[in-house]
């Protein structure tokens, strides 16, 4: 059943006729103004009607034919899939079937099993997901979890963590034959060690940027393309950073692509651009010419713009 507005005539009518009997009403926008007749508000009920509705939706996307290209998991407390979900899955394999990008995001603790049931089947009705994206994972929800997506591993070419805790499951992302792009943000130190960035895009946002000199060894002349977003504490690090720009230009000669935020405009820095005789764009935050006398700062400036390449964009 579908109701339509009235007309601003048909209402005019309306009214005009109620008035004759006694009636004088101001109308709303919608033919009916639900909440006026509200007196008892039960919050559990009602997120049980929603969480029924929700199922229903579900049910009727995948018995419609539907087949997605993009999945966004995520888990709220109040979210319950029924098992009609997972056997109708079963029956309509198209529904995944050409899915391409996967988000998993926030799982509560009583829906790990859902999701985990949810995301093997997926496994068994696709092969060809080629982005995945994971937010606010804790470790402890890892189990299986990591593992259902481990039929990716011949078509995926981009994975995405944000703010994930580590887990040893993390380890099946260097089984990806065909990975190219790794955007790590706000994750932990050991989960960096961990993976062997044989990849040509990466991203690295607000990490303890430790392990980045074994990052950029790992990745060696396969990187073109880098996103560095450094933390606070390590700005202060200045033995750190000329450890990752050396490492950076021992390792990685062949970028293309280089954008640095949070970083100082030292002679190391200088030097790095200068040895990145690919490099086509550059992007650089630097937060400390306060701190640089005038004389040696218009030095290192012109430095810095005798040794860009002719062709290079600056942003």
């Amino acid at each position: 059943m579908k109701f339509i507005p009235y007309t601003q005539d048909e209402k005019f009518i309306l009214k005009e006729n109620l008035e004759k009997n006694g009636i004088k009403e101001e109308f709303s926008n919608t033919l009916f103004d639900y909440a006026r007749f509200l007196k008892v508000l039960d919050l559990w009920n009602l997120e049980n009607k929603v969480n029924h509705i929700i199922n229903l939706l579900i049910k009727l996307f995948i018995e419609s034919g539907a087949t997605l290209h993009k999945l966004d998991l995520n888990f709220p407390a109040c979210l319950e899939l029924k098992p009609v979900i997972f056997y109708v899955l079963e029956e309509n394999k198209q529904f995944f079937s050409r899915i391409q990008h996967l988000c998993l995001g926030q799982i509560s603790d009583n829906l790990i099993g859902s999701a985990a049931t949810l995301l093997k089947a997926l496994a068994k009705s696709t092969t060809k997901i080629s982005t995945i994206e994971l937010q606010w994972v804790e470790w402890w929800l890892y189990y299986g979890i990591i593992s259902a997506l481990e039929s990716q591993k011949n078509s995926l070419q981009e994975v995405i963590l944000d703010n994930c805790d580590f887990s040893a499951e993390f380890e099946v992302l260097n089984k990806c034959k065909n990975l190219e792009t790794l955007r790590i943000r706000n994750c932990t130190t050991r989960l960096l060690k961990l993976l062997d960035y044989k990849v040509s895009t990466l991203e690295v946002v607000d990490l303890q940027n430790y392990a980045m000199p074994l990052v950029f060894e790992k990745s060696g002349k396969l990187l073109q393309r880098l996103k560095l977003e450094l933390d606070g504490e390590f700005r202060d690090e200045s033995v750190l950073l000329e450890l990752l720009l050396e490492a950076l230009k021992s390792f990685c000669p062949n970028i293309t692509y280089l954008s640095i935020q949070g970083i100082g405009f030292s002679t190391q820095l200088v030097e790095l651009i200068g040895n990145l005789q690919n490099l086509q764009f550059l992007s650089l935050w630097c937060d400390d010419f306060d701190d640089i006398p005038e004389e040696i700062l218009k030095l290192r400036v012109i430095q810095f713009s005798e040794k860009l390449p002719f062709n290079i964009e600056i942003f």
